[in-house]
């Protein structure tokens, strides 16, 4: 009795569909793996910025201003009560995430004009409010907030404003079928509260 030998058409069609599957399915978890490496990454520098800035501060007695170019990183003061790019150059750290991207600046001008030390520490005029996506208050005393625009390249709505709110949150890839948006930046601050704390450790305020 002879047998037949080999695949049919069909089932060769199959064997097609199942590895197509599988390659795609670790093709996506690869992808997943370093995007989480790539946040971790950018927040990992933003801690740092905001170690910088503090520092700045501490040194100076004011806030640096925006930049305008995110290649020279200088401070403009035309940016003033705007978002730029983080001037990286007076501040010492990366200009960049983890994407190659610009980190983007903003402050409460009133700590990047005035004396810190003697002036406006209880100011709370141009304060920055920070929230989750579903409205919840992380802080509502920031003067300064950087963040990453994320993979997409692009800020969320909600940090790309003239107001002075700003989001922060888990990353959330974007999904049509359900309406859920894709959040993906990656924000960090300063505290009015951090910031008088650094100053009396080192010695630059009194309570």
């Amino acid at each position: 009795m002879n047998m037949m030998k080999g695949f049919s058409l069909i089932e060769m069609a199959v064997v097609l569909v199942i590895v197509g599957l599988l390659v795609g399915g670790l093709i996506v978890q690869l992808e997943t793996q370093i995007d989480y490496s790539y946040i971790k990454e950018t927040e990992k520098t933003l801690v740092q910025v905001k170690e910088a800035l503090l520092g700045y501060v501490v040194i100076n007695g004011l806030l640096p201003y925006p930049a305008s170019n995110s290649d020279l990183g200088t401070e403009d003061l035309g940016m003033a009560g705007n978002i730029g790019y983080l001037p990286w150059a007076a501040l010492g750290v990366g200009k960049e995430d983890a994407w190659g991207r610009p980190f983007r600046y903003r402050c409460n001008q009133d700590y990047a004009t005035s004396l810190i030390l003697t002036t406006v520490l209880t100011n709370n005029t141009n304060d920055l409010t920070i929230k989750l996506r579903n409205n919840a208050m992380l802080a509502n005393n920031a003067i300064a907030i950087v963040f990453s625009e994320g993979k997409n390249g692009s800020p969320d709505a909600d940090n790309n404003n003239t107001d002075n709110v700003f989001t922060q949150d888990s990353y959330t890839p974007g999904n049509s079928a359900s309406g859920i948006a894709t959040f993906d930046d990656s924000l960090i601050w300063v505290s009015k509260n951090v910031l008088a704390n650094r100053l009396v450790i080192a010695g630059r305020l009194r309570y």
